[in-house]
């Protein structure tokens, strides 16, 4: 398989991934998303209640359950941001039973500005005027919005909830009071998208299934050129801009 253009995407759209996870999961939905599609991010964190140098996991100061998946992913950004926020363009977000498509992703992400105060997913259109995104589909910040959303949301309980609530749900209303906009990304209608970038609910089997479909099996004799050489002017075009 000829993967010159991912290669070359990989150096220019830089994406850290950090999937949010707990110890009874490292062994099955972790252990599954570290062998696959993790390793194509430019780097991936794994986040639980408990530090595990072996697999390894950072720890977070928050106990397990739904009801704290707010405080986890609050924390988690954080993390990300004073650790790695000069380092990465792009900040994904996914759980343990999420599967990216991280050349899709990125992408997708080729067309945006890392520079703006803006983030993108599956758009869910309640509770907030502009949408917010699934957390479990998965969503990512650009560097810009993370770090308004770490250094400004993150420290101030009355903009950002801290804990409780709908995690999701509480990241869109702190983006909407940071004027952090929920981009589009949906390119077309129904199921599914030629450039899909994720799927939720996916077990351990099936991110073994889905990998080996997607980077493994090719049909003898079929190849679709025109896509490539579309992907591969974008590149240049991206290149001669800088």
């Amino acid at each position: 398989m000829n993967d010159t253009i991912a290669r070359k995407f990989y150096k220019k759209v830089r994406v850290l991934c950090w999937i949010m996870t707990g110890p009874k999961n490292l062994d099955t939905k972790a252990t599954a998303i570290k062998l696959t599609w993790a390793k194509r991010c430019n780097k991936f964190i794994f986040f639980s209640s408990v530090t595990n140098k072996t697999f390894p996991t950072v720890g977070l100061n928050v106990s397990e359950g739904r009801q704290h998946l707010t405080a986890k992913t609050v924390q988690a950004f954080l993390y990300c941001y004073v650790h790695y926020g000069k380092h990465f363009d792009w900040f994904v977000k996914a759980d343990d039973d999420t599967y990216i498509i991280a050349e899709n992703l990125r992408y997708f992400l080729s067309f945006q500005n890392p520079n703006e105060q803006i983030y993108f997913g599956f758009k869910f259109r309640t509770h907030v005027k502009q949408g917010y995104f699934s957390g479990g589909a998965g969503y990512v910040l650009s560097k810009k919005a993370l770090q308004k959303f770490a250094s400004v949301g993150l420290r101030n309980p009355f903009i950002c909830r801290q804990d409780g609530g709908a995690e999701d749900a509480e990241v869109g209303k702190c983006m909407a009071k940071l004027q952090i906009i929920a981009g589009d990304s949906l390119d077309g209608f129904g199921c599914c998208s030629q450039y899909t970038i994720s799927f939720h609910y996916v077990n351990p089997s099936d991110m073994y299934l889905l990998d080996f479909l997607l980077y493994h099996i090719r049909p003898h004799g079929l190849h679709s050129s025109e896509k490539v050489q579309a992907a591969f002017k974008h590149y240049r075009d991206l290149s001669e801009i800088e």
